[in-house]
């Protein structure tokens, strides 16, 4: 359903990957009108779309790639020059060039004696052809702008300035001549410079137009290289070849940039971007499309109707081709937008797993029908104008099993029994079922990746979690985790369960196994949608503190909220609203449910809350459409019903489902919306920082992971030395690693830019 092209860059210690992200500006331009107002109407629409397409049906911008490396240099600080071609080959400043306003945003400047930036290898000369550019101001005679080191071949400066004239030349060359200009380019100007191989001939360029070339094909091709590029040095960095004058927005094309395209990069940073380049970054192109689609959805809101759908048996659901059928037409009839489908109840599948078992003996469509991939072709399907239904996959995480439910051979407590859940005194079973221990590395790794290979193979469009808790305050012993707690508090033996620090532990455990969901699913796709199925147990909405989520199960669902670890807060408000029996007494009932509901609106600024009905347990119809437009009203982002086919199962008034469905759609859902768009995702402004940390190969349990001068920063990494940090801003930060409360590793890191998830893995070498 949505596009958006986004960056993930990999980091080894301080080595870093991406592949480009779209950027929405601000909301409004200075006559107070959205940025994506193209035609000066003061509102985004169609017209905006055809001022778009024709200003990107006038052609390119920029010459299309491969791009094998690009430095732009436009980063504010730090020591590093982010390869923007996505490709992995960032430069390192070496010796301190200063940073300052080129031709193109940011540019260096290097200082004549020893300045340079050092990066990987690229391309070797011998492979085929290849362009290399570069904007520079200075220089002067025998001082190199690009050069290659001779690795295991013979490297060769690609752009010079000759030793007497200040003219251009490039030594790259089949072992004969090198090419040299008659134009002078240390003159103080600014002059766009560069060299194309076709694979027979080399033609030099000055500003766009041809300034030297070969007047016959070179003999052999050009001799191979294995080495690093130097930006501002020779191939030895001697001293009489370091640059004197700036350099900026560095390119290496894998092909033979034509004429044209030389002409379009050396008229490109100086003209004047066209007002469709609403990114502001290399003409028109998706990430402009994306930014005006985005504010053109903006002005419709949305809303989350949602139905949770369960898996078991004694329902119908979506285990065979009707039950789907019947499923997305009710929704479609009455403007449900969204269904969360139950595909993982306790351990099993209902799609096609690689990791756990199908529900065979529910699946009622036979050995070969998919459930989830077939109910999703329903509901996305828009043929003939139906309206597109999202489907988020809903899986039961922490509860893993029944105990009167045969194991299956491939089940996780099969193949991994150790990862089950302990009360205080040993045993494993809790109100009839089974529990994985979050506190128990394998069991976290185990969920993470159940719920990855489900997004990788499936078009979904959100990730459910139910029972991400524990089960009572007694829970939660499992060896490993008690030993892990052990080790980093010095303890020894079993904590008791109400120790403070016991229980911070386990309520630690719940909530990185939460994030580590949500950042690990937003590397695959930024536009999936997380939400978390929280309790509302209790009377103690007022003093959450000392409530049943925070102290009991250690589900800390406002504490997700604030760090924003969700996208929305699904409660599950099961409050019958009529019934005489107010276990909150003198609290009634609507204030109860009313109470926890305020909780999630009052602390979901960064997020958003979607607020449910338990229509099961409601004496009449019209208690559960009392309470979805009561939430409505208090501004919930979305309204959710509990559930598929039970939605009158405890009716005191002899309605049934179609009284149900009739009152949905003439109070609550009288027309069609569409899910809303998340702010945060469409347009971020901050970004994520993530990765493992290792010494000798192992994880480093617990250690703590900030960013240097962000308060919010610290946090641990889990049993698996994963550790993830959001609402980094762009721009150059230092991570440091600590472990025993002592710093041992300072690593930088860049965020180039909001939205970006950068991946930072740590070995520490103590």
């Amino acid at each position: 359903m949505h596009s958006r092209t986004y960056r993930a860059i990999q980091v080894v210690t301080i080595v870093a990957v991406g592949a480009l992200a779209f950027y929405v500006p601000g909301d409004t331009c200075a006559a107070d009108c959205p940025v994506a107002d193209l035609n000066g109407d003061c509102k985004v629409d169609l017209a905006d779309l055809a001022v778009l397409a024709g200003q990107w049906l006038q052609g390119p911008h920029y010459p299309a790639g491969p791009l094998e490396a690009h430095w732009t240099f436009d980063e504010a600080e730090g020591d590093w020059a982010w390869d923007a071609s996505g490709r992995q080959r960032h430069a390192q400043l070496r010796n301190g060039p200063t940073r300052g306003e080129g031709v193109a945003r940011g540019a260096i400047l290097l200082d004549g004696v020893n300045d340079y930036a050092e990066a990987p290898f690229v391309v070797d000369p011998a492979a085929g052809p290849l362009s290399a550019f570069a904007w520079i101001k200075g220089g002067n005679p025998r001082e190199v702008i690009l050069a290659q080191s001779n690795g295991t071949g013979t490297g060769r400066e690609w752009l010079q300035i000759d030793t007497t004239n200040g003219t251009l030349l490039t030594r790259l060359t089949d072992g004969g001549s090198i090419l040299t200009s008659q134009t002078v380019v240390t003159d103080g100007a600014w002059h766009h410079v560069g060299v194309v191989w076709d694979g027979s001939r080399r033609t030099l360029y000055v500003d766009g137009e041809i300034v030297a070339q070969d007047a016959e094909p070179l003999a052999v091709n050009l001799q191979a290289c294995d080495g690093g590029m130097a930006i501002g040095t020779g191939k030895s960095t001697a001293p009489d070849t370091c640059w004197e004058g700036w350099i900026d927005d560095v390119r290496i094309y894998g092909r033979a940039l034509s004429a044209e395209d030389v002409g379009l990069l050396a008229s490109a940073p100086g003209a004047t971007p066209p007002e469709a380049d609403l990114d502001g970054t290399d003409g028109i192109d998706m990430a402009d499309f994306a930014v005006l689609a985005y504010y053109w959805l903006k002005g419709h809101p949305g809303e989350y109707r949602c139905i949770w759908v369960d898996s078991w048996y004694w329902n119908p659901s979506f285990m065979n081709p009707t039950q789907a059928q019947e499923l997305i037409q009710t929704c479609r009839e009455n403007n449900i937008n969204t269904v969360i489908v139950e595909v993982r109840k306790v351990g099993d599948a209902a799609y096609n797993s690689n990791i756990e078992p199908r529900i065979e003996s529910w699946i009622s469509g036979g050995p070969s029908f998919d459930p989830l991939g077939y109910l999703i072709d329903l509901a996305h399907d828009t043929s003939g104008g139906k309206p597109y239904i999202e489907v988020h996959a809903w899986f039961v995480a922490q509860r893993i099993l029944k105990a009167d439910t045969p194991y299956h051979k491939d089940h996780v407590l099969s193949v991994h029994p150790e990862y089950a859940m302990e009360d205080v005194n040993g045993n494993k079973i809790v109100d009839n079922g089974y529990y994985l221990d979050p506190g128990h590395p394998g069991a976290v790794d185990w969920n993470v990746a159940v719920i990855l290979d489900c997004l990788r193979n499936y078009d979904i469009d959100g990730i459910n979690l139910d029972y991400i808790r524990y089960p009572g305050s007694t829970w939660g012993y499992n060896p490993v985790s008690v030993a892990r707690f052990n080790t980093f508090t010095g303890r020894s033996g079993k904590p008791s369960a109400s120790d403070p620090a016991w229980c911070d532990w386990r309520r630690e455990c719940v909530t990185l196994q939460v994030k580590k969901i949500y950042v690990q699913s937003l590397k695959l796709n930024p536009w999936v949608v997380l939400t978390t199925d929280t309790i509302n147990w209790g009377c103690a909405f007022d003093d959450y503190e000392r409530s049943s989520p925070y102290v009991s199960v250690f589900q800390d669902w406002v504490g997700w909220l604030r760090s924003g670890i969700i996208d929305y807060n699904t409660l599950m408000g099961y409050v019958c609203q009529s019934c005489t029996y107010e276990p909150c007494a003198p609290i009634t009932n609507p204030e109860r449910y009313q109470g926890w509901c305020n909780l999630s609106l009052d602390n979901d600024d960064k997020r958003g809350s979607i607020l449910s009905t338990g229509a099961y347990m409601q004496r009449t119809v019209q208690d559960a459409m009392d309470q979805l437009l009561w939430a409505r009203q208090a501004g919930a982002a979305g309204l959710n019903i509990y559930d598929w086919y039970s939605e009158v199962s405890r009716n005191e008034a002899g309605e049934t489902r179609a009284d149900f469905y009739r009152a949905l759609r003439n109070q609550v859902f009288p027309e069609w919306v569409d899910p809303p768009i998340p702010d945060w995702k469409a347009r971020p402004t901050t970004g994520i920082v993530e990765g493992t940390i290792t010494e000798d190969g192992a994880a480093v349990d617990h250690a703590v992971v900030e960013i240097a001068g962000l308060t919010d920063s610290p946090t641990h990494s889990d049993g698996s030395g994963w550790y993830g940090i959001l609402e980094v801003p762009p721009g150059v930060h230092t991570l440091v690693v600590s472990v025993g409360g002592a710093p041992v590793a300072t690593v930088p890191v860049t965020v180039p830019a909001a939205g970006d998830i950068v991946t930072v893995d740590v070995e520490l070498n103590r």
